[in-house]
């Protein structure tokens, strides 16, 4: 009986050592499965921070092109002077969070001043054109800007209205 058992455990013995180390290889495979999926993850995360950022630029640009747009059909009678030529806005001066009323100016000229600087203030290198066809009353506003990101897409919106 002795000799029996001791084949057993002798080949129970073997094989256990033919499959040494399967284990670990299976928890490795495991752990690499893993870190691929969560390299995915964190790429899907950086991905919609990118775009999350996009949308709230896009976003600003629609208040400010509605901002401009209902601060001339408040004051339709000075309307051409908020017309704005390309470039113009590109060299806007830094953003500053003092800009105040200025009484010695119309209110064209404020209404501008406090629109170039929001422009700057909320948007990265923006830059705006301003046009307004006096005899239809039609105004048309482009505001670009850069997205900060590696594409070359950077954000441009344009808003048509009639006055």
């Amino acid at each position: 009986m002795k000799s029996a058992n001791t084949v057993q455990l002798k080949k129970r013995r073997s094989a256990a050592a033919s499959q040494g180390g399967i284990g670990l290889i299976e928890v490795l495979i495991a752990v690499l499965i893993l870190a691929i999926g969560l390299l995915g993850l964190a790429s899907m995360q950086t991905n919609g921070i990118r775009m999350t950022n996009g949308s709230m630029s896009r976003t600003q640009a629609v208040f400010l092109a509605n901002d401009i747009v209902e601060r001339a059909r408040a004051n339709r009678t000075n309307r051409a002077n908020y017309i704005l030529a390309v470039g113009a806005a590109g060299n806007v001066a830094p953003c500053d969070v003092t800009v105040a009323y200025d009484p010695l100016l119309t209110v064209a000229q404020n209404d501008m001043a406090e629109w170039l600087n929001s422009l700057a203030c909320l948007l990265p290198e923006a830059d705006a054109n301003i046009a307004l066809d006096v005899p239809t009353n039609r105004m048309a506003v482009t505001i670009q800007w850069n997205d900060r990101n590696d594409d070359a897409d950077d954000g441009t919106l344009l808003v048509r209205t009639q006055l």
